[in-house]
């Protein structure tokens, strides 16, 4: 309301008790004693109301990121899937687990207590947006991928690494589509078992889509040899297709990364 709508308001009031002495009486004592104490107590409420809001605000957001520092979870949206990353593996988690924690962690900082629902849902969101191809593997991670691509697949480290940048620019779009990977089809049901997993996991379906398994004409300029073991048939390690997000998120670092692991 503005003030021409008070100052009416207030002329009503008037001109309503101008004939009654005592109310007119009350009305000016309500002005000039009550009306000043009561709206400076109700302006000081009021800033504490907010210094307080903001407080637990800057305490809710701090407690968040801290949180999920902390704690690497992430989510396979396709999959409605919550992961734990332990520093080695992905695992599927609870959310029931993850909300316990939050709430938990929470009820130990008493200041937090009023909004603990609020910063729960919120955290579970933020979770929600965390993808595993965004996390940044451990080097535990990283040997096991590559110790268990080398050498049941290929004959060299180097060889297994470079395979993981493929898979990487491909699964973040990087990838040129200009290039053709040629490989043997002694890895196309790897491949597919590959396959089957990003789209699981990721909903990207035909991902890999740049390897392929036969020369068709293509630009020799446009190619690029991918080697592997030149087994009748690969013997792959049952482990890694349990482990398939950490190959997907080992895959994830830039090729200069890559190669400082051994």
């Amino acid at each position: 309301m503005d003030k021409k709508g008070l100052h009416d308001m207030l002329d009503t009031l008037i001109e309503k008790y101008c004939d009654n002495d005592y109310v007119e009486g009350r009305l000016c004592n309500y002005i000039e004693h009550l009306l000043p104490s009561a709206l400076e107590n109700a302006k000081k409420t009021h800033q504490q109301r907010e210094e307080r809001k903001q407080n637990l605000t800057d305490f809710r957001n701090e407690f968040t990121e801290r949180f999920m520092q902390k704690n690497r979870y992430f989510y396979s949206l396709p999959k409605e899937l919550f992961l734990r990353y332990d520093g080695t593996h992905f695992v599927i988690y609870s959310e029931d687990d993850i909300q316990h924690q939050i709430l938990t962690t929470i009820t130990q900082e008493q200041s937090l207590k009023p909004w603990k629902h609020k910063i729960n849902l919120n955290i579970i969101k933020r979770i929600k947006e965390r993808s595993p191809l965004t996390a940044i593997p451990e080097s535990d991670t990283i040997r096991y991928v590559i110790n268990s691509l080398y050498p049941s697949v290929f004959s060299t480290k180097n060889h297994a690494k470079y395979f993981l940048t493929i898979l990487g620019d491909c699964l973040s779009g990087k990838a040129d589509t200009n290039i053709v990977y040629i490989v043997s089809p002694v890895i196309k049901d790897f491949m597919r078992e590959i396959g089957n997993y990003c789209y699981t996991y990721f909903g990207k379906s035909n991902a890999f889509q740049c390897i392929k398994y036969k020369y068709y004409d293509h630009d020799y300029q446009s190619c690029r040899l991918l080697r592997v073991n030149n087994n009748k048939s690969l013997v792959i390690d049952t482990s890694l297709y349990k482990n398939m997000i950490d190959v997907f998120c080992g895959s994830s670092l830039r090729k200069e990364d890559s190669f400082r692991f051994g």
